[in-house]
């Protein structure tokens, strides 16, 4: 099943460390003062989507999926 290949190329990054932003979002909107914009995963050209699980368990189970869906239509 493609989730299932899609998430085993999921390699998590170390507890406490934070992905660097990629520049590819385009917001046309600031987010609120006390919001922060965080990079949750990280897709390279060798097929590796590197994770930072702590944000990935904070997200509901549907914007899991979506960024699973998201991962396999750009990888």
């Amino acid at each position: 099943m493609l989730t299932e290949e899609v998430v085993g190329k999921f390699r998590d990054i170390s507890v406490g460390h934070r992905l660097r932003l990629v520049n590819d979002s385009h917001e046309p909107i600031r987010p609120p003062e006390n919001c922060e914009i965080v990079q949750v995963a990280n897709y390279f050209e060798d097929g590796i989507i590197l994770l930072d699980r702590e944000l990935y368990s904070m997200m509901s189970t549907l914007d899991q999926v979506a960024l699973i869906i998201h991962e396999a239509i750009y990888s």
